[in-house]
């Protein structure tokens, strides 16, 4: 619903009025909804059968990202896993990863 109520009013803005460029903002949120639920619920949580071949360093990327994701209980700490866009660090073995204290150790200035 959260992707579905806005784009249908864009849908019908730019469908029944003059503002038809409207329409295609509506296309641009049905694309992303789209993409999250194939993402998201059908490769990462597995609510399909659709994408269980996919095993390459790209996808191990995404799915190392999102548990890196979940793996906070605050909002505060969260990390985003950039649903398409990875982050290099996970591209490598968890094992590999440095540890939070190891990247702001690492130099980070704040």
């Amino acid at each position: 619903m959260v992707f579905a109520i806005p784009s249908m009013l864009c849908y019908m803005v730019g469908g029944l009025t003059e503002h038809f460029w409207v329409l295609f903002i509506g296309v641009g949120i049905s694309l992303y909804g789209l993409t999250y639920f194939l993402i998201h619920d059908v490769y990462i949580h597995r609510r399909f059968n659709w994408f269980r071949q996919l095993d390459s360093e790209y996808s191990r990327a995404i799915l190392r990202a999102h548990g890196a994701h979940h793996a906070k209980t605050t909002k505060e700490d969260g990390e985003s896993f950039g649903l398409l866009v990875v982050h290099q660090k996970f591209f490598k073995k968890r094992s590999q990863q440095p540890t939070p204290a190891a990247e702001t150790a690492g130099g980070e200035k704040g």
